[in-house]
């Protein structure tokens, strides 16, 4: 098989915690050392007397150009994020206490999660610090449960949180609680992302669903402008 990214079940099953990391030109190679595995990974450098010039210089131009792309299409390395998603330019670290933040908040029904994050941006610098609070996924909570989750996790009781703008409801109830929360603005979600884009996002290495769901996150198609 052609390696996909680390949210494949192979990967999950077989790679994730019985690996060794073996280099082929340059490029790190998850190798499996499962016992129920042999892993035989092969590379264009196994039959290069049979390749053309034309495609060899093909190949040169992507290792130049695109090293991201020359490791998991060319070399065949697990790649850490899915071809496609949206926000690429994500990476772990520590959350910047120096800034000002408010948090961000989704409500879950059924298969959904209802989340609370908290968010920081650096506009001069243009770095967003996210840090997810808590994730909770299939949940069907009272309006007083998420209050008192929310008090539990945000640093003040006055602090700014803004909420999925389609549950005005109980944005209007968790507000006569006490709580400063308020709808999110009426923009398109699709013009959000694109200008996130043109933000490096730093994750705290403790928000895995927050990570994962990065890691997911696609348009529907090139055109439609709809994410998944």
């Amino acid at each position: 098989m052609n390696p996909t990214d680390d949210t494949h079940f192979v990967y999950d099953k077989y790679i994730k915690d019985t690996h060794r990391l073996v280099e082929y030109d340059g490029v790190k190679v998850q190798i499996s050392t499962h016992p129920d595995v042999e892993h035989i990974h092969t590379t264009y450098h196994d039959c290069i007397e049979h390749l053309s010039p034309t495609f060899l210089n093909d190949i040169e131009e992507i290792k130049k150009t695109n090293p991201k792309k020359y490791a998991h299409k060319i070399i065949g390395a697990w790649a850490d994020r899915p071809e496609g998603v949206i926000l690429e330019n994500w990476e772990e670290g520590e959350f910047d206490t120096s800034l000002p933040y408010c948090y961000g908040q989704d409500y879950g029904y059924s298969i959904d999660p209802t989340t609370l994050v908290k968010v920081a941006v650096n506009h001069s610098k243009k770095i967003i610090h996210v840090h997810e609070c808590f994730y909770l996924p299939k949940s069907s909570l009272s309006t007083e449960q998420i209050a008192q989750l929310n008090i539990a996790n945000i640093d003040n009781k006055n602090d700014l949180i803004v909420a999925d703008k389609s549950e005005g409801r109980l944005i209007g109830e968790l507000s006569r609680m006490g709580l400063h929360i308020r709808p999110s603005l009426g923009e398109k979600v699709s013009f959000g992302l694109t200008r996130m884009q043109d933000y490096k996002i730093i994750v705290t290495p403790e928000s895995i669903n927050y990570k994962r769901e990065l890691r997911k996150y696609k348009w529907s198609d090139k055109k439609s402008g709809i994410p998944i």
